[in-house]
């Protein structure tokens, strides 16, 4: 958030998907010299799940869902950016079971800081609490802490993020990413496009399919998924840019699920 100087909003949205519905909003509005403000609203709707008794599957209307907001803020000092932000979410999980309704509040702080012209790194610490309807229980706490690191290696064409994470509850949890931007940009900029990228990786989904045998049990996942993805930014118009992101993830995740983020810089 601390590395934009204009006002971007973004849009994200599913594109595939039969039975899972995506959405998400976010605002990051520059403030006064060195200070940025984020805002943040995320939903997650599966209508109709699939219910496997050992024998057959069945359709079953649970109506599960997932709604977050986020505020976030950022100060950008002479050799690093410290941010913060609060997140609430509230969640409807399998209304036949006794967890049906949970509420959970994310605090978090984070540091990034530009090593060299080549190598950034940046450090997260949250603090998760869960208001749950588990019996005997009313509350849940995590805390996680996660590091990560984006190497520019030779030319900035290229871009490396390693990122690894940990809470009280899991085991290490390494993620990795690339970026590639095969054409130089001044081909592009002749066309009217600023930049062209192509990205690969492996990353933490957080989505698991209803009840479906070796896919896990309700949304939340800890396997990895791969990820291919796109991203296209065409010259600024009256100072104003327009990008699009395109998302694909291709392995244990239902569907096949297709995201499609359009982001707006003015």
């Amino acid at each position: 958030m601390g590395e934009t100087s204009k006002a971007t909003i973004q849009f994200s949205n599913q594109v595939n998907g039969k039975n899972l519905r995506f959405f998400s909003t976010a605002l990051v509005l520059p403030l006064r010299k060195n200070q940025y403000l984020g805002l943040g609203l995320f939903g997650l709707n599966v209508p109709v799940g699939e219910f496997y008794d050992g024998e057959r599957y069945t359709l079953r209307y649970d109506d599960n869902y997932s709604l977050s907001f986020n505020f976030s803020y950022a100060y950008k000092f002479e050799s690093f950016t410290l941010g913060s932000s609060l997140e609430y979410s509230s969640y409807q999980l399998l209304p036949d079971n006794f967890s049906r309704r949970q509420s959970v509040w994310d605090a978090s702080i984070g540091i990034y800081r530009e090593l060299s012209s080549n190598l950034k790194f940046g450090f997260l610490l949250k603090r998760t609490i869960a208001e749950t309807k588990i019996p005997g229980i009313s509350q849940l706490s995590a805390i996680e802490w996660g590091g990560s690191v984006v190497w520019t290696p030779i030319t900035n064409r290229t871009k490396v993020l390693l990122s690894l994470e940990k809470n009280n509850f899991q085991s290490f949890d390494f993620k990795y990413a690339l970026i590639f931007k095969p054409f130089k940009p001044k081909i592009l900029n002749k066309i009217g496009i600023k930049s062209f990228s192509l990205r690969s990786g492996s990353a933490n989904n957080n989505v698991g399919f209803l009840n479906l045998p070796d896919k896990g049990y309700g949304f939340f996942s800890g396997k990895d998924k791969n990820l291919f993805g796109t991203e296209l930014k065409l010259m600024p118009i009256y100072d104003i840019t327009f990008g699009v992101n395109f998302c694909f993830p291709f392995n244990d995740l239902p569907n096949n699920i297709t995201l499609l983020t359009t982001h707006i810089s003015f």
